[in-house]
């Protein structure tokens, strides 16, 4: 029969072949390509060309065939490559994913090109996206040797069929036929058309085994993980090992079912139960239920080591894949199945089944969460775009509580679905606490559920592991790094405790030691204590000892306590960890355990220059605390505030919060005396000079009576700034010294410092320029030793001043070039004193700057 324009009708469908000479690249000046596919355009316009007339081509059943058999450019065999993976490609996942590489890439950009120029040609419109689709996913590119140029017989048709595609049309009554040709030929006799007919319809000869893929069909939607699919891992055995819901079990069968052509002979699955609510499989039932999948049925009296060997003798016999799914340990047919053979084995595990690569150098794949675009993706395909592109910040909320979890996404994509009527804003409103996260990704069914998935591996947990993942889950903080590990767990071997979990991938260990679990991880070990009131105070006693860990190495890393031999940039590092503990420590029961904390990270936030970072962090502990009904910790957390709004130069709102405080306290008391001296130091740095002395004069007096000298010291510093600013530089002066001389005796560095900016200040206003310039030489060293930039950076600047007063421009210029580059050098260029300090550069040029 001519190989060009061949239809062949098959018991279930049809096959175009289109098979032209000259066909040597993929690209659209390529004549006979072009004339190839004008034909199998025109098939899936107007249909195939039947002994009853055309009909419309059948996705399920037919294929249309482009082959050449030339030995040009091996695009021809890229592009066949992607065709067979086009035809189980979900709808929603972009074609270009079936191309994997450059090569398939471009060839594949061609032939949509080339049918969609020949469709346009052919209709006036191109196709659409449902068109094209339904096209490529019939359509069969291969090379094949015809060795006859006008034509082929029957037997070689066969073998061509079979080159183009496995798909099950290429059935039996094929078969029959090619195997009454080469009877034919033996025999040198013709078969009457009845008799072929019989044959045809006539019942397989028994003894022909077929294997059925038992691998379970790909999910829908499914996106493929680029990082990991792109280069699946060579070897005989492939461990995928990570957390619950984090699609091990599909990325198995991504790789399975796109290795199908390697592994033609069987295809097979098993759920090793190893986490669910069934009794784990044992190797016993595996072993049967694989074989039972191969068809094989061994007799009563066949004892299970026949049953295992008859088992490797298939697999090792045979090419077939095997994916043993849900796997609790390395099962030890595995061992037996790396000894040789060509098969090729795929498990997934909760675990990174380490005697596996232990004893075998078996590579385990770690798989972790989607990418952010993945998982974006992924909720797309359950939630319209369009209804996303409505709401864009509640459907990345809704996105942010999966944490890029697979399962949690494909969950809350199906949930919000379900609620098409409410509003993407209404849904994300609802799921502000760990219960209502953990019940909307709930469905109703087991496996829909990310509580019970988790409870899986939870389950198997010991009593002392359960208690520590309990502990770590509710731990304040979004991590923990390896020093608070022992403050939290109280145990000499707490490292060893957190890995047990880690093998389970509950917790997982970055390369500087830290500790993190996933969101919702966190979410069903707050729901476990919240059900347990033994977890529950376990919990609360494991995150005071965290508070009280954190705030030693706060105070210790700080310039003013520093110890050597201490790592000086802890708190550096560890600084948005702890700010994240005093948020999450006052929404639960230890709210007065983060007092201190919270009092001892001010300064350091101060000196960083974040204090505006700072305020609302502290209102934010002042709404909670009020919510709580907790007094105490308001007033604390109002006092707080009212210092850091005064650094930052909001005087009226620092008042606000110190006389919120005053009004929570009793007025005899230490706190009344704090809230007076925030008071009366807010109206000093608003000018409002004569409120401030009437302030300061009762901090004074309450600090007396109360014996607190170092803070009447700082009292007597205020004061005697205010006093200055009315003129009265001899009172100032006096309570000035008198702050000097009570925090020398004590060695507190910070307001020493604050006392000699303030006698330096004085004395300039006295004349005395060169005290001055002592005091703030004094007070420049302190800041510089304590590293407080801001300070620092003001000393300098009010030095220039100083030498500018004195026509020493020179000088001047070198204090202020020192300040600018501080603050350029912290990142605070723009702030309003860098920009001062740019104005003042600026205003020295073109003077005769010369040493003093």
């Amino acid at each position: 029969m001519a190989l060009d324009d061949v239809t062949v009708e098959l018991t279930s469908g049809f096959l175009l072949l289109q098979a032209k000479k000259g066909m040597q690249a993929v690209s659209p000046s390529c004549n006979p390509l072009a004339q190839a596919i004008e034909q199998v355009v025109q098939a899936m316009i107007t249909g195939i060309p039947t002994q009853h007339g055309p009909r419309p081509v059948d996705a399920a059943l037919d294929r249309l065939v482009i082959a050449t058999s030339e030995d040009g450019s091996k695009s021809f065999d890229e592009l066949g490559t992607v065709c067979r993976r086009l035809q189980g490609h979900p709808f929603s996942i972009p074609l270009e994913y079936a191309a994997k590489t450059v090569v398939q890439r471009r060839a594949l950009r061609t032939i949509i090109e080339m049918i969609t120029r020949e469709w346009s040609r052919a209709t006036g419109s191109p196709p659409t996206e449902v068109e094209l689709r339904q096209l490529l996913k019939v359509l069969e590119v291969v090379r094949y040797d015809f060795a006859e140029e006008g034509g082929a017989d029957l037997a070689r048709l066969r073998m061509i069929l079979r080159n183009c595609t496995d798909f099950p049309m290429i059935d039996r009554p094929l078969e029959t036929l090619t195997q009454l040709g080469h009877a034919s030929q033996q025999k040198q006799t013709w078969f009457p058309l009845e008799d072929l007919r019989r044959a045809v319809q006539a019942t397989p000869a028994a003894g022909n085994k077929s294997y059925t893929n038992h691998l379970r069909p790909m999910p829908d939607p499914y996106i493929p993980r680029t990082e990991y699919v792109a280069e699946f891992p060579d070897g005989q055995v492939i461990v995928f090992s990570g957390g619950a819901g984090c699609g091990k079990t599909t990325l198995a069968l991504h790789l399975a079912h796109h290795s199908i052509e390697d592994f033609p002979d069987a295809q097979l699955m098993v759920d090793m139960r190893g986490y669910g609510t069934g009794i784990p499989m044992s190797s016993k039932e595996c072993v049967d239920t694989l074989l039972a999948q191969l068809g094989e049925e061994p007799t009563n009296d066949c004892t299970d080591i026949q049953k295992r060997q008859l088992l490797i003798n298939l697999l090792n016999d045979k090419r077939c894949i095997v994916v043993l799914d849900n796997v609790a340990e390395s099962p030890d047919i595995v061992f037996q199945l790396l000894r040789k053979g060509s098969s090729k084995i795929i498990l997934t595990s909760r675990r990174a089944l380490a005697n596996l690569s232990r004893e075998s150098g078996v590579r385990s794949v770690q798989v972790d969460a989607l990418q952010a675009v993945e998982a974006y993706r992924l909720f797309a395909a359950y939630v319209d775009e369009e209804r996303i592109a409505k709401e864009p910040e509640s459907a990345q909320r809704i996105l942010d509580i999966c944490g890029n979890l697979p399962l949690a996404v494909e969950i809350a994509g199906a949930h919000v679905r379900s609620l098409g009527h409410q509003s993407l804003a209404r849904i994300a409103t609802g799921l502000t606490d760990s219960e209502a996260r953990l019940d909307f990704l709930d469905l109703g069914e087991p496996a829909s559920s990310i509580g019970t998935i988790f409870s899986w591996t939870y389950d198997t947990l010991s009593d002392a592991q359960k208690t520590t993942f309990v502990m770590v889950g509710n731990a304040l903080g979004p991590d923990l790094p390896s020093e608070a590990v022992a403050a939290l767990l109280g145990t000499g071997r707490a490292i060893g405790r957190l890995r047990e979990l880690r093998h389970l991938n509950l917790v997982q260990e970055d390369a500087d030691g830290v500790f993190h679990m996933h969101d919702l991880l966190r979410d069903y070990a707050c729901s476990l204590a919240r059900q347990d009131r033994q977890l529950f105070e376990a919990s609360s006693r494991a995150n005071r000892e965290l508070v009280r860990c954190y705030t030693e190495y706060v105070k210790e890393s700080l310039p003013s306590a520093r110890v050597e031999g201490k790592a000086e940039m802890w708190l550096d590092k560890n600084v948005e960890r702890v700010l994240c503990a005093i948020i999450q420590g006052v929404k639960r029961d230890g709210l007065l355990d983060c007092m201190a904390l919270a009092d001892a990270l001010i300064e350091h936030m101060w000196r960083c220059g974040r204090s505006s970072e700072y305020v609302d962090i502290l209102r934010a502990c002042v709404s909670l605390s009020r919510e709580a009904g907790d007094i105490k910790s308001a007033e604390y957390f109002l006092r707080q505030a009212a210092i850091t709004l005064r650094r930052i130069g909001s005087h009226e709102e620092c008042v606000e919060h110190a006389e919120a405080a005053l009004d929570l306290v009793a007025p005899h008391t230490l706190e009344a005396a704090d809230s007076h001296g925030i008071i009366a130091a807010a109206h000093s740095y608003a000018g409002n000079h004569e409120a401030a002395l009437a302030n300061y004069y009762k901090a004074l007096a309450l600090f007396g009576q109360l014996d607190q000298d170092e803070a009447a010291g700082d009292i007597h510093n205020g004061l005697g700034w205010s006093l200055l600013q009315l003129g009265r530089t001899t009172e100032a002066l006096y309570h000035c010294d008198e702050a000097l001389t009570i925090h020398r005796a004590v060695g507190n560095l910070n307001s020493m410092a604050a006392d000699l900016d303030s006698l330096a200040f004085i004395r300039r206003e006295m004349g005395d320029r060169e005290a001055a310039l002592r005091h703030f030489e004094e007070c420049l060293s302190i800041y510089r030793r304590l590293r407080y930039t801001t300070n620092t950076v003001r000393t300098l600047d009010s030095m220039g001043d100083l030498h500018e007063t004195a026509g020493h421009l020179r000088e001047a210029r070198d204090h202020w070039s020192e300040a600018l580059k501080i603050t350029k050098d912290a990142g605070l260029a723009e702030l309003p004193e860098a920009v001062a300090l740019s104005r003042k550069l600026k205003a020295l040029e073109g003077k005769n700057v010369t040493p003093s």
